[in-house]
């Protein structure tokens, strides 16, 4: 899934010699092609709320587009320290709810 992007980027660019704005757009063709596959089985099982996953999939195109405004005007050592900040604040996050300090909603 998404999460997936916390691997495939650092891994990408560790390993391949592509620019920044690469290394995401690669890093979101090899999502959305593995999340196909199980959007299809779930709406094949009727298993989408889709009066849930329309509006958060509405965000998430209206994001991606201010973010490809944002990125064109971005240096790609910008971007990797932004990204760098972004995965450091979510993984904060992530253990100050597993050691209890936030609530679990």
């Amino acid at each position: 899934g998404v999460g997936g992007g916390f691997v495939i980027v650092p891994a990408l660019t560790r390993f391949t010699e592509l620019s920044a704005r690469s290394v995401v757009a690669t890093s979101l063709a090899v999502i959305a092609l593995a999340s196909l596959g199980g959007v299809g089985a779930a709406a094949w099982h009727g298993t989408i709320a889709w009066d849930i996953a329309l509006p958060f999939a509405i965000g998430s195109v209206s994001a991606s587009l201010l973010a490809r405004l944002i990125a064109a005007r971005v240096a790609g050592p910008r971007l990797q320290q932004g990204f760098a900040i972004v995965s450091a604040c979510v993984a904060m996050l992530l253990l100050a709810r597993g050691l209890g300090w936030l609530p679990v909603r």
